[in-house]
């Protein structure tokens, strides 16, 4: 038999042998959860048998819960000083040598202050926020706890990415977090919200605020880090699958030095989640841990030069294995077992969870996505919302060019020797910034808000091959553009004449920027190695209008998908990876040696997607040729713009 029919019957094998259920009588659930930005979400999923050799996770009853950081801020009555609004602390940067005018967006959730000469000030979270919302979540699963005949046997978290945390050292240069962790659950809700409204109870578990992923002021050490590694001959895009970036830990350890022999771990946000289940600071995963500037990505291990460009130059009594310790030691795979629950919170959960509740590492937020929205060889994710997000897996690395990420795959082995996954062990992510904000723009200008009329413009006419656009209202990222780039192009006579930027626009701009849209996400996904698509899985807001869908088929020339029902996709894919790792947990506790790809292959066959549309290969020949005039369009505007 083929080797997927032979992951099918050692499926079936391992389901009878490692069954999922404490007692015949109680049904196994998973609970996945997402820390992100603004809010905490968390998703209770159960296992169904979906034919003889796959499962399928359906949601419990009423099963998402979503707490906003704003509301519990409100309810706890919380100094916004330390917590911020929404959860988000903005610090303007200190004052420059010359001078600056400085100017504040505000919007319902967040404020970002620029200045003129481009510097970006420090986003910062408060951690025990963080805590405080799993602190009220498991306050909710016990009051709606409605499941006499079922109990919570996994667990498995995800964050917004590269979210970092620095813990305090405490006596004999131990954390403080088994202390916190006590003090956590031994208070009710309101007692632990009471407690941290006091920067002196923060203070004494942490070193300083969570740098998050807004966070863009360590420009400079990312500049020292690439010129470091550039001296010696590597390169940083090649060793950590991203250029050196401000969000990433590395900057943000460079910039704290001088505060790390005060700390006794550094982790990451998504490391959470494990300790408040089990009071242990788990080591960073795979996934999660290549979103650091830090860890050799082919290699699954830290680099030491990344930890020398982080460390040189800088006055400090850090050494490389010290960094190494502070880090919890060598990334594990986002499928690795942290610990099993602890005894306090399982009995005080009110039987909510299984005494033996395995507990699994916390990935990033796309990484954890892909969970769910890549379940076969040749998916690719593309993320319609105000942005655009287009991610898929691969076998073989790439490094990118520019702005681009390569991550290791949430189902690859710590292991480099094991064998890779079945969808490929890296995973390959580019974002593009102007999405959706344009196209309602452009609507708006052009079609009077009629969304209708905005779609009838798309479908009207086949794809034309004699006008193009660029339209670069905010700066992107790929290609990078400062704002404001909007170019357009007639071919008259096999040659492509720019029109006036200042020209009114039209009806036509409405299926150029479409197009133009899809041709950019085609284009720049190659780059990353994402070659050979078979099918499109579509999601984000535009993933309902089918006119974009069928563009988007049509350009790649493969069907597009979407799932059947809404969902929180990070929380989702957490509670995915829940099921999936205790799978592989019971098979490695019973030493038994079956392929992870086959614990893994019986679960992605489980996942139902939608058939949005099938390309038009006429349509998509015609494309094919704009793809390559595209790109070279895009070279001509690039050259312009940096004259």
């Amino acid at each position: 038999p083929s080797s997927r029919t032979r992951h099918r019957l050692l499926c079936v094998c391992v389901c009878d042998m490692a069954p999922l259920t404490m007692s015949s009588a109680l049904t196994p659930l998973f609970l996945g959860i997402d820390i992100g930005t603004q809010s905490l979400k968390a998703i209770v999923v159960q296992p169904e048998s979906a034919g003889s050799s796959s499962f399928r996770l359906s949601l419990r009853p009423d099963p998402t819960i979503k707490i906003q950081y704003s509301t519990l801020i409100q309810k706890y009555a919380l100094a916004s000083c330390e917590f911020g609004d929404a959860g988000i602390l903005h610090k303007p940067p200190p004052p420059q040598s010359h001078s600056t005018t400085t100017t504040t967006t505000t919007t319902t959730t967040t404020t970002t202050t620029t200045t003129t000469n481009g510097t970006r000030d420090l986003v910062e979270s408060n951690p025990l926020l963080f805590i405080l919302a799993l602190k009220e979540l498991l306050t909710l699963l016990v009051e709606n706890h409605q499941w006499s005949d079922a109990r919570i046997v996994g667990i498995a978290s995800c964050a917004q990415q590269h979210g970092s945390i620095f813990w305090r050292r405490g006596n004999a240069h131990q954390s403080l977090s088994e202390e916190l962790f006590n003090i956590v659950h031994h208070l009710s809700t309101e007692q632990f919200a009471k407690a941290i409204n006091s920067s002196v109870f923060k203070h004494k578990f942490f070193v300083c605020n969570s740098p998050i992923w807004m966070d863009s002021s360590t420009t400079r050490e990312c500049d020292e880090m690439e010129q470091y590694l550039r001296s010696t001959s590597n390169n940083m895009s090649r060793l950590t699958g991203s250029r050196a970036y401000e969000r990433f830990t590395a900057s943000q350890i460079r910039k704290r030095l001088h505060i790390l022999p005060e700390c006794a771990a550094v982790t990451l946000i998504s490391s959470l989640t494990a300790w408040f289940f089990s009071s242990k600071l788990g080591a960073v995963d795979l996934g999660d841990g290549s979103g650091m500037n830090m860890m050799d990505v082919k290699m699954r291990k830290w680099n030491k030069d990344c930890f020398e460009a982080v460390l040189h130059g800088k006055e400090s009594n850090i050494s490389i294995n010290g960094l190494r310790t502070l880090l919890r030691g060598e990334p594990v795979s986002s499928t690795s077992l942290v610990g099993v629950i602890h005894p306090f919170v399982q009995k005080s959960s009110q039987n909510v969870f299984d005494k033996d509740c395995s507990v699994f590492s916390g990935t990033g937020d796309n990484v954890s996505s892909s969970c769910h929205t890549l379940t076969r060889q040749g998916d690719i994710c593309v993320s319609l919302g105000s942005s655009h997000t287009v991610f898929g897996f691969s076998s073989t690395f790439v490094a990118p060019v520019g702005e681009g990420h390569v991550f290791v795959s949430p189902w690859a082995s710590a292991m480099r020797e094991n064998a890779s996954s079945i969808l490929g062990d890296y995973l390959s992510l580019i974002c593009i910034k102007n999405g959706g904000m344009v196209r309602e723009k452009l609507c708006k200008e052009v079609c009077n808000g009629d969304w209708d009329e905005f779609n009838s413009s798309i479908v009207r006419e086949p794809p034309s091959k004699n006008y193009m656009g660029f339209y670069f209202v905010d700066p992107e990222i790929f290609p990078q553009t400062p704002s404001g780039m909007i170019r357009r192009y007639e071919r008259r006579n096999d040659k492509w004449i720019e029109i006036d930027e200042n020209a009114a626009w039209e009806k036509r701009d409405v299926k150029a920027l479409i197009d133009s849209q899809c041709l950019q996400m085609f284009n720049h996904a190659q780059t990353l190695g994402l070659t050979n698509a078979q099918r499109i899985v579509a999601i984000g807001g535009a993933s309902a209008n089918k006119h974009i869908c069928q563009t988007i088929s049509n350009v790649f020339g493969v069907p597009v998908f979407k799932h059947g029902e809404t969902l929180e996709l990070a929380a989702y894919g957490s509670a995915v990876r829940a099921f999936v790792s205790h799978k592989m947990h019971k098979v490695e506790q019973d030493n038994q040696d079956f392929p992870r790809n086959a614990l893994l292959e019986p679960v992605l066959d489980g996942m139902k997607l939608e058939l949005q549309c099938e390309p038009n290969m006429e349509y998509h020949e015609i494309y094919r040729f704009m793809c390559t005039e595209y790109k070279k369009l895009e070279e001509r505007m690039l050259g312009k713009a940096n004259e």
